[in-house]
């Protein structure tokens, strides 16, 4: 195979793999004491699914497969926000099982919903770089509707679960008497700001339905507002999520 300067110039996603998965052998060679062999396993398999992206990512960069590095990438970044909370001691564990008893819900709540979100976007991300591209214009115009109606719909769902999450968490953790990071007081102090979200995303939605007419230009840089803005959606339910779930980090002992 003959190299290019492609595959000199993403080699740092390569070497990024193969130290990842170094590491992993290292680590290996020590047992972790029973009561945390499942987080201590939980951190393994994340880091191994990392070496994968790496791996998987620098050869879908290479062939210019970057609709399945795009979405490798939000897939990675959500388990990224997830990896602190999935390998948890013994004592977090406890406090997220306290959590869910205190407030009703718990972790794998907040995975589910974001998960759901993320195959959402995966789906919609597909179908713009892959199936819309090539289609007549008012087809085009058609997804750019479906998609922002698709994205104001999560946002309603997002804003109206931090609204009624938010105070029972406060209510929880100061049961907990539980040390609160910065991004959960920053979360407590404006989540009632997060109508924000929904309302921008009903007036863009409007915009698009009442608008007839495109240029080919314009029409594309509709279509790439319609990507950002999912993917805005996809960074504020995982913002969220860590800075419901932070505290539980900063808990000292057994609650």
């Amino acid at each position: 195979m003959k190299l290019s300067i492609r595959h000199f110039a993403w080699a740092p996603l390569l070497i990024a793999a193969v130290a990842i998965s170094y590491g992993l052998v290292e680590s290996f060679q020590g047992e972790p004491c029973p009561e945390e062999r499942s987080g201590w396993m939980a951190g393994r398999l994340i880091a191994v699914a990392f070496a994968l992206y790496f791996f998987a990512g620098y050869w879908f960069v290479v062939a210019r497969r970057y609709v399945a590095m795009t979405i490798l990438t939000l897939w990675a970044w959500h388990l990224l926000i997830l990896s602190p909370f999935l390998a948890t001691k013994c004592s977090e564990q406890r406090s997220l099982d306290q959590l869910r008893q205190v407030a009703g819900f718990g972790f794998w709540d907040f995975v589910i919903a974001t998960a759901l979100v993320a195959i959402a976007s995966s789906f919609a991300l597909f179908l713009r770089y892959r199936m819309v591209n090539g289609s007549p214009l008012p087809d085009r115009r058609t997804f750019l509707r479906i998609s922002v109606a698709g994205a104001t719909v999560v946002s309603v769902v997002l804003a109206a679960g931090v609204y009624w999450i938010v105070p029972l968490l406060r209510e929880a953790y100061s049961t907990f008497g539980a040390a609160l990071p910065a991004p959960t007081l920053v979360l407590l102090d404006t989540y009632q700001y997060w109508t924000v979200l929904p309302l921008a995303c009903v007036v863009g939605f409007l915009y698009v339905r009442m608008r007839d007419q495109y240029s080919e230009g314009q029409l594309q840089i509709a279509l790439n507002g319609a990507v950002g803005l999912i993917i805005l959606l996809n960074v504020a339910s995982s913002t969220f999520l860590f800075s419901a779930l932070a505290p539980v980090k900063t808990m000292c002992g057994c609650v």
